[in-house]
């Protein structure tokens, strides 16, 4: 066996061989590794050791000495980089106290298998380091530091935990963490301005890396939010705070037979708080839930966690789940230990005998607990013979809850559904019936359960219900209506036309009779057909030829409209542009020379409309033939015709 720019002696390291055992040899001067008695099939692990090897391709090549067989392999050896290791986030970590601390440690091309972690120094009266065995190919590790416990113990070890990339090394069963101050801390890591120094280096080497700090915040406590959940979807003994909340909705109200879920928002409890019997004295911390009311010469009852442990409570029989990554924990408990209709109070504290503070730190809230009742919306319900019928309703119990709810008909035109209905956030349900094919006028039956299986579960409630008969939807239909459009006055032999649109504004095509009558004519009676939402127009002459006036009338089958066009003589026509001077004209008319008061009018253009008033007043003297006056308008009329024919 050979490769490209390797000695045998080296290719014989890489391969695992001794060229010292009976049946290996090396050849120098060729670069190659004889290996005796081979098996049929054999495999070798080779080393690819960075002072053998370069960065680039190699090829092995092998022969059978005995076949002369021959065979090669090509391998890539790449540079890994340069070998880095730091710590995560800017090198600086937080946390609060009396919680959990994550120092993480990034790597690139990491050999060495252990790291030193230091935290603190002689400077703060708290100084420990941890060995970690690094797993190999790690490219993060992380160390976490009980901030409660780390510098009160005394074994340091109990303080630290690697979770990621490694484990604490160990000396035969001891694990390798040591405190390198004297004395064991009375209290917890103090909060301290500047924070605790961090430093990582090799273990082998004693090579420091990386610098950083850690700061450790006061603890705090921020509230508490009360939620509720189906009691029949809640397994307190087998699910997670996530598979909980999954169900759960904020309430301040709960239902017999569901859980009530307690949710505090505080820090600075992680490192010790880790289950239900760590509340009570021993570190201070206490969840109550207490009657705010008690009857006359009683005292009020209090359930609190861990509640056997602590005088004068009853055990609260919650489950307890911490949730450190956003500093919360939750209490779960079964709202049927809890008396209906009255109010309880709930209360955490971390008291002042707790290491972390210096006074009480309380927070509070309260819930009541209501007896299930689920109810229908109506007494009756009207739906149709189709599907997406709505039957609706309200319960008091859980958002989430099924609520089971059944229509029976009996008679003629029996039948039997079964719908669940799921309570929302608003206590609201819709039961979302098909009654498709039905019969209508159907009387039926309805009754709603509650699907919980306790004793707690609500009364089953009842309504009625009918299936409508239905009505029959109206045919489109074609609807026709006329708009009209005419002169109201013209002179003699003036052109003038009736012009009319025709529209269908139905739904449907149709037809419709369409007559028009002009001056007692009929002068249109036919047929007209429209698509639905189409118009027409026609047009139809008036009549100018004679003076007087032209009526004109037009019908469909449902609609209609007429009117008048007063037909005037050209000189008229006139008179009545100008005013009412030419209404002074018609009562020169009603005299006996009511001729030649008309060819006045005629003369004129506004001015002879005054004339003709003139000879209104001749005719009322009764003088007979041409007075005075009307012998000057005629003159008159008789130049101003003569100027406007020269004109």
């Amino acid at each position: 066996m050979t490769a490209n720019d390797v000695s045998g002696s080296d290719l014989a390291d890489a391969l695992g061989v001794d060229p010292e055992t009976n049946g290996v040899s090396v050849i120098d001067d060729d670069d190659v590794v004889q290996i005796e008695n081979v098996e049929s099939i054999e495999t070798f692990d080779v080393t690819f050791d960075e002072s053998t090897f370069s960065a680039q391709n190699y090829t092995l090549e092998f022969e059978a000495v005995d076949t002369g067989a021959t065979a090669e392999a090509t391998m890539t050896v790449e540079d890994p980089g340069d070998t880095t290791v730091e710590f995560a986030d800017d090198s600086v970590f937080t946390a609060d106290r009396g919680d959990n601390a994550e120092i993480a440690i990034d790597l690139a091309n990491y050999n060495n298998d252990q790291l030193n972690v230091t935290i603190g120094s002689e400077d703060v009266n708290y100084k420990t380091s941890a060995v970690i065995d690094v797993d190999e190919d790690a490219e993060e590790v992380v160390l976490e530091m009980n901030s409660y416990k780390a510098g009160t113990t005394d074994t340091e070890a109990n303080a630290f935990e690697v979770t990621e990339g490694g484990q604490i090394a160990t000396d035969g069963e001891n694990a390798l963490v040591t405190r390198h101050t004297d004395f064991k801390l009375s209290q917890p890591l103090a909060a301290i301005s500047g924070g605790y120094d961090l430093k990582v280096a090799s273990e082998s080497e004693d090579r420091t890396w990386d610098r950083g700090t850690l700061r450790l915040n006061e603890r705090t406590t921020e509230g508490i939010t009360l939620s509720t959940a189906p009691g029949d979807e809640v397994d307190l003994a087998d699910e997670t705070v996530e598979e909980i909340l999954d169900d759960a909705s904020e309430s301040q109200s709960f239902a017999s037979g569901d859980v009530g879920i307690v949710q505090v928002e505080a820090t600075g409890l992680y490192g010790y708080i880790n289950d239900v019997e760590d509340f009570g004295p021993e570190h201070d911390v206490n969840l109550n839930i207490t009657a705010a009311q008690a009857g006359p010469n009683a005292q009020a009852t209090t359930y609190a966690l861990n509640g056997d442990n602590i005088d004068g409570t009853e055990s609260l029989a919650g489950s307890y789940y911490a949730d450190e990554e956003n500093s919360t924990f939750y209490v779960v408990f079964d709202a049927d230990n809890y008396e209906v209709d009255k109010q309880w109070d709930v209360e955490f504290t971390v008291g002042e005998n707790n290491d972390l503070v210096s006074e009480d730190d309380t927070a509070e809230s309260s819930f009541q607990v209501v007896d299930r009742e689920i109810a229908f919306d109506q007494e009756d319900y009207t739906v149709e013979a189709a599907d997406g019928q709505n039957i609706t309703g309200t319960a008091t119990v859980a958002p989430g809850t099924q609520i089971e709810v059944d229509a029976e008909a009996t008679g003629d035109n029996p039948f039997f559904k079964i719908v669940t209905a799921e309570v929302d956030e608003n206590g609201e349900w819709t039961a979302d019936f098909d009654f498709s094919g039905e019969a209508p006028g159907t009387a039926f039956d309805l009754s709603a359960s509650d699907t919980f299986g306790g004793d707690a579960a609500a009364e089953d409630v009842e309504a009625s219900g009918n299936i409508s008969t239905a009505e029959e939807e109206p045919e489109p239909e074609p609807e026709f209506t006329i708009d009209t459009d005419a002169p109201s006055e013209v002179t003699v032999n003036e052109s003038a036309e009736l012009g009319v649109t025709l529209a269908n504004d139905g739904d449907a095509n149709g037809t419709t009779n369409l007559t028009v009558t002009v001056n007692g004519e009929t002068v249109d009676d036919t047929t007209k057909e429209l698509a639905a939402g189409e118009d027409a127009s026609f047009s139809y002459n008036i009549p100018t030829s004679e003076a007087g006036d032209v009526s004109w009338e037009v019908t469909v089958d449902d609609d209609s409209a007429s009117g008048t066009v007063t037909v005037a003589e050209e000189g008229d026509g006139e008179d009545g542009t100008d005013g009412e001077d030419g209404e002074d004209g018609t009562d020169g008319e009603d005299g006996e020379d009511g001729e030649d008061g008309t060819d006045g009018e005629d003369g004129e253009d506004g001015t002879d409309s005054e004339d003709g008033g003139d000879g209104s007043d001749g005719d009322a003297e009764g003088q007979p033939g041409f007075g005075v006056a009307v012998a000057l308008v005629a003159m008159l009329a008789a130049a101003m015709l003569a100027l406007r024919r020269q004109n």
